[in-house]
């Protein structure tokens, strides 16, 4: 049986940033120079909204139908918004929300960082099991596997970080949008840019909890800061959003972000030399897991962070 070929980042989400004869400019990390594609030939895979793990398996499809149906409407409605109290900003805010938490968890970039903080955590409970006395000894010709356990690999099957996330895309969702939002018009020369992996996570001056930042538009963006405290998430009436004309260097900063959280390609309405410089400089950056191993008494505490850095060469 043929498997559809589903989009990781929505074609109705990579159409707005189409130019007028429907192509994207995209630009690659893993290859140099510059194409021209239609929405429909990237940011796919066969099956992807497959989960052998759900009891539906495209249950995701009945999430992403009401985001799909509702974005051009509530797109258009946010790239000249100016006030943020309407009834109409709150339904475009809602979806816009709702489908970031579902890139939160669903693009290949952050499949493979949530594949590896599993692999950290199941690397730690087998390291415990261990000194505990809970496994039994290996075979005579397999003894040296006990002193290799902190070294131990574990595949986690990229299926399984996405059939644990649709248990809290509502509630990721809810957060994202009971917490302030900034709506951002570009009006400098620069396009906004995207990527295979829109939505970026902003350490702003090494802040600890990111920023959430996503290109709706090469002209509109959104940005929002959720709340740590969930008593502020649960009160927040939206006073806090507003909308802003970032100047040209704030622009730089989040176009710099995007190349940055790019797993392999970034993505343009036009074909530009300084959009093709800026991938030639962040290639070798990606969007990274990185554990923390704390130990204690009862055991091990493993913090994992989500961001963008520079790969090791």
């Amino acid at each position: 049986m043929k498997r559809p070929k589903d989009h990781y980042v929505a074609q109705t989400y990579l159409k707005w940033f189409a130019n007028e004869q429907k192509s994207l400019w995209v630009y690659g990390k893993k290859w140099p120079g510059v194409k021209s594609k239609s929405p429909a030939q990237i940011c796919k895979e066969p099956g992807g909204s497959d989960n052998p793990f759900l009891q539906k398996n495209r249950a995701i499809e009945a999430y992403l139908a009401p985001i799909e149906n509702n974005w051009n409407d509530h797109i258009r409605f946010l790239t000249s918004a100016t006030e943020t109290s309407s009834q109409e900003y709150l339904n475009a805010k809602l979806t816009v929300c709702c489908y970031m938490a579902y890139l939160r968890f669903h693009t290949p970039a952050t499949v493979r960082i949530e594949q590896a903080a599993l692999s950290a955590i199941l690397r730690s409970t087998l390291k415990l099991l261990n000194d505990a006395g809970e496994l039994p000894p290996p075979p005579a010709d397999l003894q040296n596997i006990a002193d290799t356990i902190d070294e131990s690999c574990f595949t986690v099957d990229g299926k399984f970080p996405r059939a644990i996330a649709a248990g809290i895309l509502p509630k990721a969702a809810s957060n994202f949008f009971k917490s302030p939002m900034m709506l951002l018009h570009n009006e400098s020369e620069m396009p906004l840019l995207t990527s295979d992996n829109p939505l970026c996570l902003w350490h702003c001056n090494d802040a600890t909890y990111p920023t959430l930042y996503l290109p709706l538009t090469p002209r509109t963006a959104v940005l929002v800061k959720p709340f740590i405290e969930k008593e502020r998430t649960a009160n927040y009436d939206h006073s806090l959003d507003h909308a802003a004309d970032p100047k040209p260097e704030l622009i730089k900063i989040l176009n710099e972000q995007t190349a940055k959280h790019a797993e392999q390609i970034v993505i343009s309405n036009q074909q530009r030399n300084d959009v093709l410089a800026l991938v030639a400089e962040y290639k070798d950056w990606h969007f990274a897991n990185l554990t923390t191993t704390l130990s204690i008494h009862e055991g091990d505490i493993i913090i994992n962070t989500s961001r963008a850095i520079k790969k090791d060469l």
